[in-house]
């Protein structure tokens, strides 16, 4: 049943309709994130690229717009706002904003800083 839906040159040409959508977006994007730097804020880059990719897939008939903007956001808070948030901190973005530092207090570790 799988390999049939799969084969079907309807669902092909679906999917490679949501590819190019999802490329759009992608290239749309690059920029955004590849001039991300200790200046920005990782919480507002998310925010950023989520509403837009929200905004471009309500236009995708048979897919859900919203699903896909979740999966962005799990995808974020699983994988890739602690590289993001590494980096900038290898980069001096602590120094800048105070972010994320721990300090020891009766063998507790207190965050101070904005929450992302």
């Amino acid at each position: 049943m799988k390999s049939a839906i799969f084969g079907h040159a309807e669902f092909t040409a679906f999917q490679q309709s949501v590819i190019q959508v999802f490329d759009a977006w992608k290239h749309a994007n690059t920029p955004r994130m590849k001039g991300f730097d200790k200046a920005g804020y990782p919480k507002t880059l998310i925010e950023t690229l989520a509403e837009d990719l929200l905004a471009t897939f309500k236009a995708v008939p048979l897919l859900d717009a919203y699903a896909a903007y979740q999966h962005l956001m799990d995808y974020w808070r699983r994988r890739c706002r602690t590289i993001v948030i590494s980096s900038l901190l290898m980069v001096g973005w602590q120094k800048r904003t105070g972010f994320w530092r721990q300090t020891k207090r009766a063998g507790r570790k207190i965050r101070a800083g904005p929450a992302i």
